[in-house]
């Protein structure tokens, strides 16, 4: 039987100093929470064997390199793909960049609602605790909207809803882990400027639901991810959770295979003008808000890349588009977004 410890969520002071620079909250963290029992962890960033980073789309590009480093860093790996034979290949990769790490590959289509459950299910029969959560995967702009067999639009379902339903289900989990750091990383995106978020239809339906071949729904689906972000950091805060950090990341415009589903693919132009980074480059951020010393008990920021101010590759948190800031329409999406995935949160 896996011996299990009960959480701890008291953060060192500088931890508790920089979560009250962002949004502070007090209350009480519920029993649900902390009914957990998991196994004795330290609580440093250095090189470790038991912690566990869960990666979604950790096969390519940003997802691979989080995955590469989290596994050099000593992490044991868990990567959610879609896909089982290119996790495979990832694997392989990956092992061969850092030998002797533990990676596993574990299958979710965030596309399916059932597939999110059944990966939740399976992690947390395998698993007993959770350190990091990377919510990476997404898709851009296909230009005609299609429809998951859940009856919502594709990127909101993929970029955002997905993985509202995935933290949903993994969070006790991650509380419950004895570590007083722990962290929660959602990937959004510089064309959250262009995301405003339509309440009266979420999904993008209609006519003119979908304009600009799949722009604008993509630009709702990354404001959504900050949103969330923030909204997720307000909750924990309100019931006293101050292990677990929860913050956004623009990568910046990456040589990826995020461009697969453009109809105008662009980016052979841009990468022939210089104004691609390398997906190395680009996963600095995410890697630096999942393990780096630098982001302990930081939460509730947006962090982005800085190639609009010269300095390419480069990562620190910046404002947001004001309208990311609205607390009201926090409370909307989550409310919208709990409706559409009967997701149960315990915060």
């Amino acid at each position: 039987m896996r011996a299990r410890g009960h959480a701890r969520d008291g953060a060192t002071a500088t931890a508790r100093r920089d979560a009250r620079a962002t949004r502070a909250g007090d209350g009480k963290v519920t029993s649900k929470m902390t009914s957990k029992m998991t196994r004795r962890a330290t609580t440093t960033r250095g090189a470790r064997t038991d912690e566990v980073v869960v990666i979604t789309g950790a096969n390519t590009g940003l997802g691979y390199e989080t995955a590469k480093a989290a596994a050099k860093a000593g992490r044991r790996v868990v990567a959610a793909v879609r896909d089982e034979a290119r996790g495979e290949r990832a694997k392989t990769r990956v092992l061969a960049a850092a030998p002797g790490a533990t990676v596993d590959v574990m299958l979710v289509d965030l596309a399916d609602f059932e597939s999110v459950r059944a990966f939740a299910r399976a992690f947390e029969a395998k698993y007993d605790r959770l350190d990091v959560l990377v919510n990476n995967s997404g898709v851009m702009a296909p230009p005609s909207r299609s429809e998951t067999k859940d009856g919502n639009e594709l990127q909101m379902q993929v970029n955002h809803l997905g993985h509202f339903l995935l933290t949903s289900l993994l969070l006790d989990t991650m509380v419950s882990t004895p570590s007083d750091d722990k962290r929660i990383v959602n990937l959004s995106s510089i064309a959250h400027n262009f995301g405003t978020l339509d309440f009266h239809n979420v999904n993008s339906e209609g006519v003119f639901g979908y304009p600009f071949l799949g722009w604008a729904t993509y630009g709702r689906t990354k404001m959504a991810n900050i949103m969330f972000t923030f909204e997720l950091d307000r909750r924990l805060k309100a019931k006293g959770v101050t292990s677990v950090a929860v913050n956004a990341v623009h990568p910046g415009v990456v040589d990826t295979e995020l461009n697969r589903s453009l109809s105008l693919d662009f980016y052979p132009q841009l990468k022939a003008a210089g104004k691609l980074i390398t997906p190395e480059q680009g996963a600095r951020g995410q890697i630096a808000l999942a393990m780096d010393e630098k982001y302990r008990g930081v939460s509730g920021v947006y962090v982005s890349e800085l190639s609009d101010d010269g300095k390419p590759g480069v990562h620190e948190p910046k404002r947001a588009n004001e309208r990311a800031y609205d607390a009201e329409a926090w409370a909307r999406l989550w409310k919208d977004s709990v409706k559409l995935t009967g997701a149960v949160w315990s915060v």
